[in-house]
């Protein structure tokens, strides 16, 4: 869904599964605060496993997958609230070899670039993901959103069963 429907932020993608909806910012809070079956899910968001207590808005320019855990997310994660959880999956290195970019542009004059590149050399592979984004709400002066993000990661396989993994992910805004 993520891909068929060029989704770039984690509100957008979570707006297709069911039982989720997000507050509007109430509380002078900003960035994604999904509620999952009625429970806020702020403190409930994880990237690959790992608790991610950012308060940004999280794009999907370095995520493979979006996975949605409903019910209580203790039962997977040891902690968490009654709703449910949700874990973004980093975009690795797979060992295939090519170079992919998109780039899309809004009838308001916005446009947004994204490359993701992945090579292997002997028992190295390495993926990048990188984008940019300035996108003015229409109608809004100024309102918009500037966004950037690079996402570098190797994998080294030792042995068959060795492998060890290094990667980054960095992310930048400036929106009104």
């Amino acid at each position: 869904v993520i891909q068929e429907q060029r989704l770039t932020s984690m509100e957008e993608a979570l707006r297709t599964v069911p039982g989720i909806t997000f507050s509007a910012g109430e509380g002078g809070q900003q960035g994604d605060s999904p509620i999952i079956r009625g429970f806020p899910a702020r403190g409930d968001i994880f990237r690959d496993g790992i608790r991610d207590p950012g308060w940004y808005t999280r794009d999907l320019f370095s995520v493979d997958r979006v996975e949605v855990y409903k019910g209580p997310s203790a039962f997977a994660f040891g902690r968490g609230s009654t709703g449910g959880a949700i874990n973004s999956v980093s975009k690795l290195p797979t060992g295939a070899t090519y170079v992919e970019g998109v780039a899309t542009g809004t009838s308001s004059g916005g446009y947004r670039f994204e490359l993701d590149a992945s090579g292997k050399k002997d028992n190295v592979s390495a993926r990048i993901g990188a984008m940019y984004q300035d996108v003015p709400t229409p109608d809004r002066n100024p309102v918009g959103a500037k966004r950037w993000g690079v996402a570098p990661s190797v994998k080294v396989d030792f042995t068959p069963q060795t492998k060890v993994y290094f990667s980054y992910v960095y992310q930048g805004e400036e929106s009104v």
